[in-house]
């Protein structure tokens, strides 16, 4: 099975899938990436597309032509913003080449569906999006309208389906998000030998991810402790945060969106604690053994506290997250079920034809 992965590398996601699914006999994944290389990642079969001049795009557009051609199966992430007029998604239509369009976040949240069952989010919406709601709104939909019109399919994560339109896309596929668990040392918090805990926090918005609570939280917290080391990881080399995260007791992750994401999937990977929010009508459709300390922007100063106090908890919560990430998020666990979904998408497209 040839299997393209394109057009963007959002979090990381095109190189992670190619390395897992070509470690498969008899699969061949290669992704496209249209733009610059930001991040390093040693694997010859992500190519990197530049389309800086009109030279640039000529060649991108062939060289987006040929492997459709080589493709037996799309995975698409996020929009369709590397050719005019949705060229790439009309050239995959006519070929009549099976495709699936995955999204992983904002893209397609809807405002108004978030405010109805987190007050937080609603609060707080005007400090992170210069959008009106009703904006974002329309953008979801037109999005998630534009790819149906192209026969695409739909794979989210569960708490992402609460956003899809069903009059749009009546059913869609259901699969946890991915890492590849191997790439992230596990280190204890046990061999941190460090005196002081280290707390981290890495938000790649920081309105949207609630810093300013954090950093709150953590200083009102160093008057009465002078055992917190905390660290803010912003604008910081993707090598270098991985290394501060290694070497934190615990990860901060985010307190407005009410789930965790890949942040918080890498950093429980490495065995650490995670603290988020987690809005409650979501919870269930997480496994039970969830170690995510759920915390919120009144309750997080108290929670962070308490384990200042209790540290020897610490260790057996990372460890159970390693555990958890392994079981529930790793590639290794997830790829074969992705590759189902290929198969059936294939499956279905071929008997559309008939």
């Amino acid at each position: 099975m040839n299997i393209l992965h394109l057009p963007y590398n959002i979090s990381n996601w095109t190189p992670i899938h190619v390395n897992s699914l070509n470690k498969i006999e008899g699969i061949n994944a290669r992704g496209l990436v249209f733009g610059d290389k930001i991040i390093i990642h040693n694997h010859d079969q992500v190519i990197y597309i530049p389309q800086k001049n009109i030279f640039q795009k000529i060649i991108s557009l062939f060289t987006f032509i040929k492997h459709v051609f080589w493709a037996d199966v799309i995975h698409w992430y996020w929009d369709e913003k590397i050719f005019p007029n949705n060229w790439a998604l009309r050239i995959i239509k006519r070929l009549k080449k099976p495709a699936l369009v995955e999204w992983l976040g904002g893209e397609i949240r809807i405002p108004q569906i978030e405010f109805l069952d987190n007050n937080i989010y609603k609060s707080e919406y005007y400090n992170f999006s210069k959008k009106k709601p009703n904006e974002i709104k329309a953008e979801s939909l037109s999005l998630q309208r534009k790819f149906k019109k192209f026969n695409f399919d739909v794979i989210l994560c569960p708490e992402m389906e609460q956003y899809i339109d069903r009059d749009i896309f009546s059913t869609n596929y259901s699969l946890r998000q991915r890492i590849e668990v191997s790439k992230f040392e596990y280190t204890p918090v046990a061999n941190n030998n460090n005196n002081k805990i280290r707390i981290v926090h890495s938000p790649s918005n920081k309105a949207g991810k609630g810093t300013d609570y954090v950093i709150q939280a953590i200083e009102e917290l160093k008057i009465k402790y002078d055992t917190i080391d905390f660290q803010l990881i912003y604008n910081v080399p993707n090598k270098d945060a991985i290394q501060m995260v290694k070497e934190c007791d615990i990860f901060i992750d985010q307190f407005i969106i009410g789930s965790y994401g890949m942040a918080a999937m890498e950093a429980m990977a490495m065995g650490k604690v995670v603290f988020c929010y987690i809005k409650e009508s979501v919870i269930n459709q997480y496994p039970v053994e969830l170690p995510i300390i759920n915390a919120n922007i009144l309750n997080l100063k108290s929670k962070i506290e308490y384990f200042i106090n209790h540290r020897e908890e610490l260790t057996k919560i990372g460890y159970n997250s390693r555990e958890y990430i392994k079981k529930h998020h790793d590639t290794e666990v997830l790829i074969p079920e992705l590759l189902n979904i290929y198969k059936n998408k294939i499956e279905n497209t071929k008997t559309s034809r008939i």
